[in-house]
């Protein structure tokens, strides 16, 4: 089952083998991969991205099934795997939230750490052995989990919580977008405006108009990026794990903004 970042997969179709390679031995092919569309490759497979997990867990703590159905799994993180529970808690007091309220998202499970190094163990668990993960996202009446992030990388826009992996997602789909990082920029009355970073593919002749445009189709409109900024790749600073640094892609954004008013 290949796994990749977008800027990863890029890279692999641009490779000059890509399109001599035989891939047909490849089975477990997501449909978001572009290996889906190699000539060699015939998967019908359906990847399950609707899992949730963090370091602290061990592995993953949500998930659906392989091969789950589109229509169930679409749009959210899973459902708790056997053994696991997750709760919704406000991020300053720590008390659980109802299902359909948004906080930060506390897990319990049999594969859950014994602690970080040197912090006692009441520094980091509540004092019913959860712990705050630190990433925001609420749970659905069907129990499933919805994920939108890292508390500090959400973006607050008049009083409205915007996930930008959201929009990203759907940025993505635009005919000609690479990489698409989308953050908050602060703004004098709404707290932060939504600024979409987007990477063209080679060749590709983008218009911030049309991008918007085909992001208002598809997204409430307090999610739509006021403004969207063409950059290379090169601009993107990179994690040790291939992410992209939000904070200094959030100073290049602000610095965009202001230069172009």
């Amino acid at each position: 089952m290949p796994l990749a970042w977008p800027h990863q997969w890029a890279r692999l179709v641009e490779d000059p083998a890509w399109s001599e390679v035989n891939l047909s031995a490849m089975r477990y092919v997501g449909e978001t991969s572009p290996l889906r569309q190699h000539p060699t490759v015939r998967s019908t497979w359906h990847e399950p991205l609707g899992v949730y997990g963090n370091t602290e867990t061990l592995t993953i703590c949500t998930a659906y099934p392989s091969d789950a159905p589109v229509a169930e799994r679409e749009g959210n993180h899973g459902l708790p795997l056997p053994g696991n529970t997750v709760r919704i808690v406000d991020p300053l007091d720590g008390h659980v939230l109802l299902r359909g309220e948004s906080g930060e998202i506390a897990v319990k499970g049999p594969t859950m750490m014994l602690g970080y190094l040197r912090i006692p163990a009441e520094d980091v668990f509540d004092a019913e052995g959860f712990l705050a993960t630190g990433d925001g996202g609420f749970i659905d009446a069907q129990g499933r989990l919805h994920w939108h992030g890292r508390l500090n990388d959400i973006i607050k826009t008049g009083g409205a919580n915007v996930s930008p992996l959201e929009i990203d997602a759907v940025l993505m789909q635009y005919p000609g977008v690479k990489v698409a990082a989308t953050v908050g920029v602060p703004h004098d009355t709404l707290g932060e405006i939504v600024i979409a970073c987007v990477v063209p593919e080679p060749g590709a002749a983008l218009e911030e108009g049309a991008v918007r445009a085909f992001a208002a189709e598809r997204l409430s409109s307090y999610k739509v990026p006021r403004r969207v900024f063409f950059i290379a790749q090169s601009d993107l600073s990179l994690t040790s794990s291939n992410k992209v640094k939000t904070a200094a892609l959030r100073e290049l954004a602000a610095r965009r903004l202001t230069a172009t008013g």
